[in-house]
């Protein structure tokens, strides 16, 4: 699945950082995708301590943004670096530093339904194609309608001078 998803995010363009949208950590208690199914959840507070559940136990951590676009989780003597790749509203996507198939995956279970992160992920590509779709047709008709602007003053202007 760590290649599909790096395939899926090689082709989509990452649209802010972590420390743009730290606020996000905050909302949600974050299920950790584990592939044997167990529940590991994450908790981030505002003032950097995190809270580590497993399974229905739970330790205290910490957590600090560096670079605008890494973390660094400490939970016991676990110490861990992390680079951002996706971050939206129910999705975070990171990969662990100097170990190239690791992904660290947690999402909203209220959002993403039986870990679908790969509808979850091609949901957020067709939104941003429809965004940038949408820019481009503004943007055509901004300059369409300062092209009629300058038009119409430039007809007034020699009407007024001849």
């Amino acid at each position: 699945m760590d290649d599909l998803i790096r395939r899926m995010l090689s082709n989509m363009q990452q649209v802010g950082t972590l420390l743009s949208k730290k606020e996000l950590l905050f909302e949600t208690s974050w299920r950790v995708f584990d592939e044997n199914n167990t529940n590991i959840y994450y908790d981030f507070k505002p003032d950097g301590t995190l809270t580590y559940t497993i399974n229905g136990n739970y330790e205290k951590g910490e957590w600090d943004i560096i670079n605008h676009n890494s973390i660094l989780i400490k939970v016991g003597s676990n110490k861990a670096h992390f680079k951002n790749l996706l971050f939206e509203k129910a999705l975070i996507i990171l990969d662990k530093t100097n170990i190239n198939d690791e992904l660290f995956i947690l999402y909203d279970e209220d959002i993403i339904k039986d870990n679908d992160f790969i509808g979850y992920l091609e949901k957020i590509k067709v939104e941003r194609k429809n965004n940038r779709d949408l820019t481009k047709e503004y943007l055509i008709g901004l300059f369409l309608l300062i092209f009629i602007i300058i038009l119409l003053l430039t007809i007034y202007i020699t009407t007024i001078i001849f």
